[in-house]
């Protein structure tokens, strides 16, 4: 019997009436360690199940995050894959977003590479946000991407040439790009401060 882990299961109790992401739902399951399964369950208003849909990924994965990174009001699945590509033959992080397509997984971008080497993304106010390294690895960007007809496209860097730290704690909200910290207020609202000798 083959045992089926499921890494991510991103359904909101609105997609589940109906409401939210227009009735669908992307999820992950781990087969192997380098077989895994992107599936799209799409439900009616009253919650019945409407199709199901599924693609193999044999690759090992390291991130699925979803999001409208195309701006067409649905949301997309975004993959992180550990692959070689035909244009880059070392084995390295990798990005593929898939899209809902009539009830169907459909590729929307399976590309090479962003910038730079990606570390790690994730999906911010309908922004692609990558943590990139340098070459030789020593040094770290946070960028941003909007969407074109062909793929990501370059909007602007929130950070470049920092150390892995830094860029970590700009990359996933926790620090302001020009140093400062970000701590939650009571009130809800977020306040910055500065590191201690800075002006």
């Amino acid at each position: 019997m083959r045992a089926c882990v499921c890494l991510f299961i991103l359904w909101v109790l609105p997609a589940l009436s109906g409401t939210g992401a227009r009735g669908q739902v992307f999820w992950l399951e781990k087969r192997s360690d380098s077989l895994y399964v992107l599936t799209l369950e799409t439900r009616t208003a009253d919650g019945q199940r409407r199709s199901m849909s599924r693609w193999k990924l044999p690759y090992p994965v390291y991130r699925m995050a979803t999001g409208d990174v195309d701006g067409d009001g649905r949301e997309e699945a975004l993959v992180g894959v550990v692959k070689r590509t035909r244009y880059s033959p070392e084995v390295d992080r990798r990005l593929f977003v898939f899209k809902n397509v009539k009830g169907h997984i459909r590729p929307l971008w399976m590309g090479t590479r962003l910038g730079g080497r990606l570390v790690d993304f994730r999906v911010c106010n309908g922004r692609l946000r990558s943590l990139e390294r340098s070459t030789d690895g020593q040094r770290f960007a946070v960028a941003e991407y909007g969407w074109s007809r062909f793929g990501p496209a370059f909007e602007r860097y929130l950070t470049k040439n920092r150390n892995q730290y830094e860029s970590m704690e700009i990359f996933h909200g926790n620090r302001h790009p020009d140093g400062r910290a970000r701590t939650d207020r009571p009130d809800g609202r977020v306040q910055t401060q500065r590191r201690p000798g800075q002006p």
